[in-house]
């Protein structure tokens, strides 16, 4: 599929593409476009990563549990880890329940939160009051091992000398201060908001707490790759190669992070005496440099079906012009690679 969108990208242009010629030796670049400037392209698609799938699963399968919540309205605003599982997505869909059944609280202005911790000490709710800067929240959850709570990201206390009610089911509720009760954002399998409302519940979001993203690693990789392919065929016919990678997922970067995944991490160093940061630089991490994967001449990312990021590389043994684009185009400036953005004409 993405290979066709490729082909009619390319005819858009001006070319008329021919898929993986068989007069290519060893590994083949997915087309090669003849003509008075000739070009080979490589097309690399990004699956969902094992995070991203199990993301999706975690939210099709606490969805479905909040569903089935009769009689109760409101919104719910979820995170979850990737520790999550249905035993922890029937726990907190039981505890959601209890709340959203359960008289709203005296004032209007106070969040309710359920955080399930990673070390739950089974049967022991507990109840914790705090205030955060916009107002008092009110979390429940079970009692976790170590004894420290954590607590919806972002919803940190306004001070965190202040004195936070800790109550367990059948005792005394008890005061701590609340450096002494938590430990930061909660970094346990659940954590979620519900919000009060004439609406029917549902769960609005969930996102993902604790997740790393490796997409820069990947289009490193598939760059690395196509050169290899694009040496194959620039062997045959000594032309530039276009490196075109699609990444429809949730997990694709932004345009400044596809800059630093080809020509490395902003880097900002800093001096000793005195103590002052320097002028920013792209780090050594890139995949693009004077001496590697010159055979690649511009990388083109799609996103969503229609966002593009193209760079052209400034070490490439077969440069290509910005205007052929007929699109914005990253290019670099003299040695110290400032990145400008510009039209292609």
């Amino acid at each position: 599929m993405t290979n066709a969108r490729v082909d009619a990208w390319l005819r858009t242009l001006g070319y008329s593409p021919e898929p993986e010629p068989d007069w290519v030796p060893g590994q083949k670049p997915d087309f090669f476009c003849p003509g008075e400037a000739p070009l080979w392209v490589e097309v690399k698609t990004f699956e969902e990563s094992p995070h991203q799938r199990r993301q999706a699963w975690a939210w099709e399968d606490f969805r479905a549990r909040v569903a089935r919540i009769q009689g109760a309205k409101g919104e719910v605003f979820a995170t979850v880890s990737s520790s999550y599982t249905e035993a922890d997505g029937k726990l907190a869909a039981q505890l959601l329940r209890r709340i959203a059944r359960s008289p709203p609280p005296s004032s209007s202005n106070v969040t309710e939160t359920i955080v399930l911790p990673p070390d739950p000490v089974a049967d022991t709710m507990v109840t914790i009051r705090y205030v955060r800067l916009r107002g008092p929240v009110v979390q429940i959850g079970p009692r976790p091992e170590s004894g420290h709570y954590g607590y919806y990201p972002g919803y940190d206390p306004e001070d965190w000398g202040q004195e936070v009610e800790i109550a367990c089911a059948g005792q005394q509720p008890v005061m701590r201060q609340g450096y002494d009760v938590f430990e930061g954002d909660t970094n346990g399998p659940v954590a979620l908001i519900y919000a009060r409302s004439e609406r029917p519940l549902r769960l609005v979001t969930l996102m993902s707490a604790g997740g790393s993203t490796t997409t820069a690693r990947r289009v490193r990789e598939a760059i690395d790759e196509a050169n290899d392919q694009f040496r194959s065929g620039q062997s045959c016919v000594p032309a530039p190669g276009i490196c075109v990678i699609y990444h429809e997922s949730l997990e694709a970067t932004s345009g400044h992070m596809f800059l630093a995944a080809l020509f490395g991490d902003l880097t900002v160093p800093i001096g000793l005496d005195p103590i002052q940061p320097g002028d920013p630089f792209l780090g050594r991490n890139g995949i693009l440099a004077p001496a590697k994967n010159r055979g690649v001449s511009a990388v083109r990312y799609v996103t969503s079906g229609t966002v593009d990021a193209i760079a052209l590389n400034p070490y490439a043994e077969y440069p290509v012009e910005a205007a052929m684009f007929r699109a914005p185009v990253w290019v670099a400036e003299g040695t110290s690679m400032t990145i400008r953005h510009t039209t292609g004409g």
